[in-house]
């Protein structure tokens, strides 16, 4: 691995022998007011789903049965009311519906193909911050997955503010990584442009040239 104290000196992506951990999660103050500015009881509901997400995706399988209490009578209504607030992410709400009723049944691929939904739908609206945060829930929820970790990497530099581009290098080495691993020739030209970009951004133009 090369020298990962020396970012500037980094030629790109790092090139393999370990795959890179995905970024710790951001505090939840900063979902709560992204979410808050979708507003109404759809942004309450993609709020408490995005924190069960995370809280799904760090907890090993077997301790996922008692993880979530039933859904009440009004969480059922919130919900049917959300998906009249936007019907495009009816499918998205049913899979984070299930996470309450059935969360060990849930497996990775429907969890991260309902906040890809919600990352992609968002994104459309303008929530720019809200898509962010779905995009990188999407790829903890499918670990192994270099399409879902590129998307959080875009989303990261898209947004752009504080520590994201750093966050944004992060993914994009892990996308990288797994991309390799998974010998996805897509996946990896999908990191490796991103990353290039990225680099671009940041003034490190070095980085940049070598992609």
């Amino acid at each position: 691995m090369e020298d990962r104290q020396a970012e500037t000196k980094r030629p790109g992506p790092s090139r393999l022998r370990t795959i890179e951990p995905a970024p710790k999660a951001p505090c939840w103050n900063g979902e709560a007011e992204a979410l808050g500015k979708v507003g109404g009881e759809l942004g309450l509901v993609l709020w408490k789903a995005l924190r069960r997400v995370r809280l799904w995706a760090e907890t090993e399988p077997e301790q996922r049965p008692d993880m979530f209490p039933p859904a009440t009578r009004e969480i059922q209504e919130l919900m049917a009311v959300a998906t009249t607030q936007a019907p495009e992410l009816v499918e998205a709400i049913g899979v984070f519906a299930a996470l309450l009723r059935t969360p060990e049944r849930v497996d990775g691929r429907q969890v991260g193909e309902a906040c890809s939904q919600v990352y992609q739908w968002a994104d459309a609206q303008g929530f720019s911050r809200v898509a962010m945060y779905f995009a990188e829930a999407a790829a903890a929820a499918e670990p192994a997955s270099p399409a879902r970790a590129v998307d959080a990497g875009w989303m990261c530099r898209r947004v752009a503010e504080g520590d994201l581009l750093e966050r944004s290098v992060a993914w994009y080495d892990r996308a990288f990584g797994l991309a390799v691993r998974a010998k996805d020739r897509q996946e990896v030209l999908r990191a490796l442009t991103g990353y290039g970009a990225l680099m671009k951004d940041m003034g490190r133009h070095e980085n940049a040239r070598v992609l």
